[in-house]
Order: structure tokens, then C-alpha cells, then sequence
């Protein structure tokens, strides 16, 4: 059986290092002969990540890089030409190769390629309609709060717009939702977990606990490690529910009591250096009106 090898790099725009804010919006296909630049990214999505983006043209930007590669013989110097280029979209340092049988078509690698690091997930385009989900007290308190902060929205493509975004997908598929989401280059979640009203440990209260411990963890998984996972709770009797907060404690990094002053500035001061917002941001109050 003939293979062969195709080699490729993410381009990412990187529009502010100090931020640490970044997108993925093609790839270089490398090849000694026809190397192959490919801008996927829509203007929209660049707008959103920075209003200065839409200055970019995409076709002009791909076909001059695509004229300096063509002038190396091989594709390490290409590799290491793309990387030099400058500008807000850089080239990924580490080079992919995948190898290619006979059988296989290229152009039907390469869109694999696009779909796997570029292309927006469908799921992410659309997701699914969540608001007449029934809500925790502690979920609504803490939505009042975000609004009253004119940091929340509902709108996914607003993370990038220093807000707090409800409902965000883990694993869409397995109605793993995140009840918060902010990004400050990487996204960290804020799930709320609401065990007010209950005498004892029941089979319903640990379910609940373990459903978010797994989304939790899954976040683990799917997110960068820069990440931070924070679970935050409201309890009327902590001590019916050490179980619990032991099995949250496993996954998530931090675990904030909202019946706690210091715990809920502390989420606060998080958000607030996460979003670059005021050190104004008013704080929680835990007797806010549902």
C-alpha cells in the first residue's frame, strides 16, 4: 500500500499576547511544491473576539503568505516562514502530519482537518433552547446579580464581550450544560448548586450533586487546564451534607459557600480581574430577592 504524509499547522489569530485571547481560523497545508494557506474563519467571529479584526482580508492575507511559502524548497523552512510571517494570525509552532493512504483523498483530509480545529461545532451554533428549564433560587440569585452587574447574557458569542453567559455546553449531547461561563483567554465555569430545604441526605440531593460533579468533570476533559471550575453552594445545614461537598471537592477547583461574605467576594474578585471590570463591581448580597 503507497502512503504518504501530509503535514499541517493551526493559524490562530492572537489579537492582544497580554489578554491571552485567541481563535483558531485555518490552517497551512504544507508541501513542497504547492503549499496551501486556508482562512476559514468568518469576519463576524473575528469581530467578536476584537473590533479591530475586520480590518483583516482573509484573501489577501492567505495568498501573500501562500507566494512566501512557495519560494522554500521544503517544508521545514516553510514551516518556520509561516511562523515569521508576523501579524495577529500566527502560525502554530508544533507541525501535524497525518499519514495518507492510497485510498484516501486529500481535499477529504484537509476539510477533516478544518471541521476538527476550525469550523464552529453545530452544536455551538445552536444551542439548545434551555429557558424554560426550571431553575435553583441560588441559579436565579446569582443571574439577578450578573444583571445587575450589566455582566450577563444569554448570548454564547458574548463571551468574548467581557460577559456571563448562561447555560453553556459542555457535552450538548448529554445535556451537560454549565450554569455559567466567562473566558479571560481560557473559559472558566460557575455552577450553582442549590441544597437549601433539605433535613437529610436524600437520594434526590446526592443525584443532584453527582449530575454536576460529572459535568464538572467533564469540564476537566473538554477545557483547557488554565481553566478554573468553581461550584458554589447554599445550604442550610452543612452538616447534613459533607458527603456531598466531599464528592464536589474532587472536581472542581474551588467550592464557595454563599451563605459566606468572604466566599462571596471572593467570586466576585475573580470575575471582576477575569473580566477586567471595576474593582467597583458590587458585591453579592445572599439575602437578594429571587
Amino acid at each position: 500500500m503507497n502512503e504518504s504524509i501530509l503535514s499541517f499547522a493551526v493559524l490562530r489569530v492572537v489579537p492582544d499576547h497580554s489578554r491571552g485571547e485567541s481563535m483558531n481560523v485555518g490552517l497551512v497545508v504544507f508541501d513542497d511544491e504547492n503549499p496551501r494557506v486556508l482562512f476559514r474563519a468568518p469576519i463576524s467571529r473575528l469581530r467578536a473576539l476584537h473590533p479591530d479584526l475586520d480590518s483583516i482580508d482573509p484573501v489577501a492575507w492567505a495568498a501573500e503568505l501562500e507566494g512566501i511559502l512557495k519560494k522554500y524548497s521544503n517544508i521545514k523552512d516553510q514551516h518556520d516562514a509561516a511562523q515569521y510571517f508576523g501579524g495577529v494570525v500566527t502560525c502554530d509552532t508544533l507541525l501535524g502530519n497525518i499519514t495518507i493512504d492510497e485510498d484516501d483523498h486529500s481535499d477529504e483530509v484537509v476539510s477533516s482537518l478544518l471541521r476538527r480545529f476550525v469550523d464552529v461545532p453545530d452544536r455551538m451554533i445552536a444551542v439548545t433552547n434551555r429557558s424554560k428549564i426550571a431553575r435553583s433560587q441560588l441559579n436565579t440569585q446569582l443571574r439577578q446579580w450578573f444583571r445587575h452587574a450589566k455582566l450577563f447574557s444569554r448570548r454564547q458569542s458574548d463571551l468574548s464581550k467581557q460577559k456571563i453567559v448562561s447555560d453553556y455546553p459542555i457535552v450538548a449531547e448529554d445535556d451537560l450544560f454549565a450554569d455559567f461561563a466567562l473566558k479571560n483567554g481560557a473559559i472558566h465555569i460557575i455552577e450553582a448548586i442549590d441544597l437549601r430545604g433539605i433535613s437529610r441526605p436524600t437520594r434526590a440531593s446526592q443525584g443532584h450533586v453527582s449530575v454536576a460533579a460529572i459535568m464538572l468533570d467533564q469540564a476537566r476533559l473538554k477545557l483547557p487546564p488554565t481553566s478554573r471550575r468553581i461550584a458554589i453552594t447554599a445550604a442550610d445545614d452543612y452538616s447534613l451534607l459533607r458527603g456531598s461537598m466531599n464528592i464536589l471537592s474532587h472536581y472542581t477547583n474551588d467550592v464557595l459557600t454563599f451563605e459566606s461574605a468572604e466566599d462571596r467576594k471572593t467570586l466576585s474578585d475573580f470575575i471582576a480581574a477575569s473580566l477586567h471590570v471595576s474593582v467597583d463591581l458590587p458585591p453579592i448580597v445572599a439575602n437578594m430577592a429571587s
